[in-house]
């Protein structure tokens, strides 16, 4: 082997090594990571199927995607009520986070746009769970098992109630 062959091969080698002591350094972090990408996306599947087979309920989702098109559509939180009047949805629930989903909307207007910012936010939850684990358990193997059980708990997008509401 020529010289300059033998050098590019050991700074490949050292490369590759760096590479593989950065990812063994994080892999508590990456594991988080990864496993938020995999619960997002195997909730939103759920999400979805159950949109796309007319299993999500008119007073969760429906309610909120009407709220967030009147919204973008210049009329602030207005939904229907059970009665056919146009109300604010300030008289019955009190959801102001709906109005910063207007933008997105207008960029995508879906029901599942909002589903999907749902799901989004709470995958997102367990970063903080994980950091504070790791401060104060001064364990990221413990810290990563406290915030796997945040997406376990009832409540969550795991649950049919919770699944329907962005």
């Amino acid at each position: 082997m020529s010289s300059e062959s033998v050098a590019a091969h050991e700074r490949s080698s050292d490369a590759a090594h760096r590479v593989r002591g950065w990812i063994v350094a994080r892999r508590h972090v990456l594991l988080v990571w990864a496993a938020m990408l995999g619960w997002a996306a195997a909730v939103f599947a759920t999400v979805r199927s159950d949109y796309e087979r007319y299993q999500l309920g008119r007073f969760d989702l429906g309610n909120m995607v009407q709220a967030v098109w009147s919204t973008a559509h210049g009329r602030p939180l207005e939904s229907t009520s059970g009665a056919g009047e146009q109300i604010t949805r300030l008289g019955s629930h009190v959801h102001p986070i709906l109005v910063l989903l207007a933008p997105l909307w207008a960029a995508v207007p879906s029901p599942l746009t909002l589903a999907a910012a749902q799901v989004a936010v709470v995958s997102f939850g367990g970063l903080p769970v994980f950091w504070l684990g790791r401060r104060h358990l001064a364990s990221e193997d413990a810290a990563l098992s406290c915030r796997s059980s945040t997406w376990r708990t009832p409540g969550l997008p795991g649950r049919r109630s919770m699944r329907s509401i962005p």
